[in-house]
């Protein structure tokens, strides 16, 4: 019973193909270099995805060395040694995005996965000649059925339309009581400075039609940022990014090892504006 609901769940995340190869893969006898390794092509997008306004694209994911360390139940140290193995050998790219984040790429990727691309392919093809006969088939019926079909399409239509004001009214709910909350709202007026991260998350769950749908959850969801940033905005932001990141429905604390990057990284960035200040006053 369970082995067959795992077989399900792996179904509807999809899943990887490893040749029996990879056991003469240089890194295969360094345990860490292959977890990591294995755990980049179970992350990695099977297809190109938006985040944040940037295309992430096939063989590639957003992540972080502490967010994997945590993934792994790895030290930040033997993440990072087991991606210089990677990328010595040319097996991963590793791109600075912004903050805590950075892209990973998996060179030579439609080599491990050639088969999976040939399906995505295939299946395009296949929908482009239902298509090509679905419209063959509607042009020859559409002489005999045009007074019908005209009579549907307007009620098609009208329904559509009154379908898309609602989700106009829908999507934008959740961002327009909380822009009210924060204007009128005693409490919440105390931490408007966390306002443009909040909305930025409201956003996020707008998008994957994952919206709050009651003016209570928004305003308990907001509180509850604010408490769990600590009052510190910079940490509030790192929340926000990593929960969209994660895709998750709902902001949650960050990692012990990803909370110390997070510090680690505030205190370089407190250095550097000491600096930069310094530098001014000479």
């Amino acid at each position: 019973m369970n082995n067959g609901f795992q077989v399900e769940e792996n179904k509807s995340q999809g899943f990887i193909k490893i040749h029996r190869s990879f056991m003469n893969w240089e890194w295969y006898d360094d345990a860490n270099t292959k977890d990591v390794f294995l755990h980049c092509l179970l992350r990695a997008n099977h297809k190109p995805k938006k985040w944040h306004g940037q295309i992430i694209e096939r063989g590639s994911f957003i992540s972080s060395y502490a967010i994997i360390a945590s993934e792994l139940s790895l030290t930040v140290r033997k993440v990072r040694t087991a991606f210089e193995h990677l990328q010595k050998t040319e097996e991963i790219k590793i791109d600075g995005f912004r903050g805590l984040y950075s892209i990973f790429t998996i060179n030579n990727y439609d080599i491990y996965q050639e088969n999976d691309k040939a399906k995505i392919n295939n299946d395009a093809d296949e929908e482009q000649t239902r298509d090509n006969e679905t419209t063959n088939q509607r042009q020859t019926a559409d002489n005999e059925t045009t007074k019908d079909r005209q009579n549907a399409d307007n009620e098609t239509t009208t329904n559509k339309n009154d379908k898309n004001i609602k989700n106009q009214k829908n999507n934008f709910i959740a961002k327009s009581f909380f822009q009210k909350l924060i204007a009128d709202d005693e409490e919440c007026k105390k931490y408007s400075s966390f306002a443009d991260s909040f909305l930025k998350f409201l956003q996020y769950k707008t998008d994957i039609k994952k919206q709050y749908k009651t003016d209570y959850s928004v305003r308990n969801a907001f509180l509850k940022f604010v408490r769990l940033s600590q009052n510190d905005v910079n940490y509030g932001v790192a929340l926000v990014d990593n929960a969209i990141a994660r895709g998750w429905q709902s902001i949650y604390d960050l990692s012990p090892a990803e909370k110390k990057e997070f510090q680690k990284n505030k205190q370089q960035s407190q250095a550097n504006e000491v600096d930069e200040w310094e530098s001014r006053l000479m």
